[in-house]
């Protein structure tokens, strides 16, 4: 058996891949990194896959969105993992938009700092992982609820000094603030739900 020549000529780089992300609020002010719990808020991801094997990368990737308390609170993953299946023959470059629903983080114990990390990572076209990964760490946010004024009398003094008329409305609401803190809920709707979208550039 007679052996041929075989070539295989791919030019540098072969493979390499960037990633970045920034969080945004619908109808919210600056910074971003201070959201209230009554408002829509989201995370933009956008990420490459570029090189002379580019092309011939099929599978699909694993997006998450999660939530690392700074102190005592919970750790949360803001719905299932958004897979999206590579484009070989597009540009190679991705976009996705993790909408969270208003409600879905709570501003307990006077208001958690949470850190937001996006994570990235590849399944082959066998399902099997494959050695491409990538994550952000994005800036500490920070989830407030939008409270109460001070309870005024009619003669504009508070609490105990305002007048008899407006002492029963302070005790009732002293009585429905202990109410909130013992039963530890929120007088906001809650919605465990999440709205995500991608976008993907096409060739």
């Amino acid at each position: 058996m007679s052996k041929g020549n075989f070539e295989v000529a791919l030019p540098r780089p072969y493979l390499v891949g960037d990633i970045d992300a920034e969080v945004y609020e619908f109808g919210g002010a600056s910074p971003t990194a201070i959201v209230r719990v009554d408002q829509d808020w989201g995370v933009k991801i956008r990420w490459d896959l570029k090189g002379s094997l580019a092309p011939f990368i099929c599978g699909e990737w694993c997006v998450h969105l999660r939530l690392e308390s700074m102190g005592p609170g919970r750790e949360i993953v803001l719905g299932a993992a958004r897979r999206i299946p590579l484009d070989p023959c597009g540009r190679g470059t991705y976009r996705l938009d993790f909408r969270v629903k208003r409600g879905r983080i709570r501003g307990e114990h006077c208001s958690i700092p949470y850190k937001p990390v996006v994570t990235i990572t590849y399944y082959t076209a066998c399902h099997t992982p494959g050695p491409i990964a990538g994550f952000v760490e994005l800036p500490i946010m920070q989830f407030y609820e939008v409270g109460r004024g001070p309870i005024y009398g009619g003669n504009g003094r508070l609490g105990t000094e305002a007048d008899e008329g407006s002492e029963h409305q302070v005790h009732e609401a002293i009585e429905m603030f202990e109410a909130e803190d013992e039963g530890g809920e929120a007088d906001y709707p809650v919605n465990e739900g999440l709205e995500v979208e991608s976008e993907k550039e096409l060739a």
